[in-house]
Parts: C-alpha cells; structure tokens; sequence
C-alpha cells in the first residue's frame, strides 16, 4: 500500500464542514481554516491535520464591510497559506469567488497541483461571474479547476451559466452524522408543539414571516412554543419578543454545534421559512442547500419551507413548502401541522428515511473522496 495523498482543504472554521471531512479515509486530509480570531479544533483521527491561519486585509481595507456585504464577498486572504499547502496533492476550495481562493489556484497551478471547486450556488449567472473583482477571481478558478463537485443538481444552473463543461462536474451532496442527528428516543410532551428555527437570524432566512406568523398562530393555539437559535441582524427583536410573550418565544441565541442535536429533539416541527437577499435589485443569495434542513430531516422532524434555491431538490416531496414571502401559506403550513399529529409524524419519518438515503455524511464522504481520487 502506497503512502496517502495529501489533500488541502481552504475553508472556513464551520464544525459541520470540519467533521464533515473527517469522515475521509483515503487522504491525509490538511484543514485549512481561515478566520479573524484563533479557532482551535481537535481531532481524534491521524490522518486529519486541522490548522488555523488568520485573515487578512492585502489592501488595507475592505470595501465589502463597507457596503454592509461583509462574509463571502470580504476582500481578504489568509495569511500563511502557500506554505501550508506546500506538500498538497489536492487543493480543494469552496466556491469561485472568495479572495482567498485565488490564493489557493495560483499556488496549485504553480505547482502543478490539481484543483477541485465545490459549488454550492445556485444563481444562474451569479453577480460574482461579471462584477469585478469577483469576475476576474471566478475566471481565474473555472480556468484552473480540474473537477467541481456540485452541493446539488440545481447548482447546475450556476455552473452552465459560466460555461463549465458537464463532464467536468459531478454532482454529489453533502451529509450529517446520522448518529448525531437523530429522532428523539422518547416521545414529547404532548400538550406542548414546539416549532424550531435556526441559524443566521435574518430576514432573508425569512424569520420576519415566520415571527409574524407565530404572533397570529399563539393566540389560536395555547399549546404552542417557538424555538429559535441562532445571531444575526434580528436578534433584539427576538430578544424583545421573547420577553415580553413571557415564554412563548424560547430565544436561545448561539446554541454550539456539540448542542445542536439535542436541540433538534426538543421540538416537533422544523421551520425554514428563507427567502433570499439582494444588493440594488441583484439577487445575491437564496438557500442554496441547507445544512440546518439536512440536521431536520436526520432528527425525524416535520418540515415547513419554502420552494426557493435548492430547497425543493433537499426536502423533496416529505415537507409543506410554500412560495417565498408567503405569509399566509406560511401559516396555513404550520397549521396543517400543529392540528395534525398524524402527520407531523409522518412526515418526520420520511424525512429519517430521506437522509439516510441521501445523507449519511460517512457515505457522501466517502463519494467525494472517491471522486477527487479519480484526478490522481
């Protein structure tokens, strides 16, 4: 047996993507996580090397911050990073406009390293494919990308915008640990439905509708509790809701990742109620393919949600989805699901069945790595 094959991985410092790959077997796997402030992570296999380096501003400033854009669009590299891909096989990055990628292909191709991009966008013709200087980082990595491997078939519509020839695309989804994220072992108290919301509190996840919505559905409904976990631009309003509903709203703010699971066993319905967000009437983002929905469907939850990105290939034919910004099907949804108990469990059972189909993360693993084996 050969030695393994080093693959470089250029990420951020999410947990659901760390173990995600540590799920790999056939690579010495390099971690490469970019990040303002140290992030330290520890990791139980031998061949998963996880290194942390820090961002930085290569001009000083960062128009993104400026237009309230800050995140994927920054204009930042990662310190450090060439020499931590030095030995790499693979390079292996996420998307196609990040600074920092650029940073990582043209290492790779000085090197002559192969390159592989996953793609998570679903927006045809995305607004980083022709507004520069996100168009000029987009060319360089489609020109120096050997393989992309698709998040879902609707990132299709991104890839045949740009051009990117089908053969060179292999779609496979991601995955959850499926003995993490589990249906709950005993049943709820059933005088109590608890709908849950998690993640980036904002209004492009739709939590305004959904916030709207409960303050209707709790006054017919005195049994009912919404759960929400998460930060972002609403979370004074939650905080404020949730005081003065004196229990009914249970705000739990960032809830760390080892606490998720047990978090999606205390409720009975899975709420995803995303719409998208725009810069001056330009759509920059829609739910491309939710880790949270993949976590919901693992926990035998059931699901509302909306026909937006890829949402609808994700959740299939097992959840209520309405239209996004649909506040009355939003509600007529939820209520299909708290008078019907049947269904609620139904439904959640399905959803077990989906993901162990789909999204078992040691066999989407296992199918990545396979496919960037093939390259070698």
């Amino acid at each position: 047996m050969g030695k393994k094959k080093t693959l470089g991985l250029v990420r951020g410092t999410r947990e659901a993507v760390i173990k995600f790959y540590e799920n790999f077997e056939k690579f010495d796997v390099h971690f490469i996580a970019g990040s303002f402030r140290p992030f330290t992570y520890k990791s139980s296999k031998k061949n998963f090397k996880f290194i942390n380096l820090p961002f930085y501003k290569p001009f000083g400033i960062d128009p993104a911050g400026v237009l309230k854009q800050r995140g994927n669009l920054s204009w930042i590299f990662i310190k450090g990073l060439e020499k931590n891909l030095q030995g790499c096989d693979v390079v292996s990055i996420t998307d196609t406009y990040y600074f920092f990628n650029l940073q990582a292909v043209i290492w790779a191709k000085k090197n002559k390293v192969p390159v592989v991009t996953v793609i998570w966008t679903t927006i045809p013709h995305h607004i980083t494919s022709w507004f520069p200087p996100y168009s000029y980082i987009t060319r360089k990595v489609i020109k120096a990308t050997d393989l992309f491997i698709l998040r879902s078939k609707s990132a299709l519509k991104f890839t045949d915008s740009l051009g990117i020839p089908r053969q060179k695309t292999k779609v496979i989804y991601k995955g959850v640990d499926l003995t993490r994220f589990s249906p709950a072992v005993t049943s709820h108290n059933s005088q109590v439905i608890k709908i849950l919301f998690t993640g980036n509190l904002s209004r492009a996840k739709g939590l305004d509708d959904l916030l709207l919505v409960y303050q209707d559905l709790k006054d017919r409904y005195l049994n009912l509790r919404l759960i929400i976990a998460g930060d972002g631009e609403l979370a004074k309003e939650v905080r404020r809701l949730s005081l003065d509903l004196r229990g009914r709203i249970d705000f739990r703010g960032f809830v760390p990742y080892h606490k998720l699971s047990s978090l999606y066993q205390e409720a009975d319905i899975y709420c995803a109620p995303s719409k998208f967000r725009k810069f001056l009437g330009i759509k920059l983002w829609e739910e491309y393919f939710s880790y949270a929905l993949m976590e919901a469907q693992a926990s035998g939850l059931a699901i509302v949600a909306t026909k937006t990105g890829g949402i609808p290939e994700e959740v299939g034919k097992n959840s209520l989805l309405v239209a996004p910004g649909d506040r009355e099907g939003l509600k007529k949804a939820l209520e299909r699901l708290i008078v019907d108990k049947r269904l609620r469990k139904r439904l959640g059972q399905e959803n077990r069945k989906q993901a162990e189909k789909l999204f078992d993360a040691k066999t989407q693993a296992k199918k990545t790595e396979d496919a960037i084996l093939e390259l070698l």
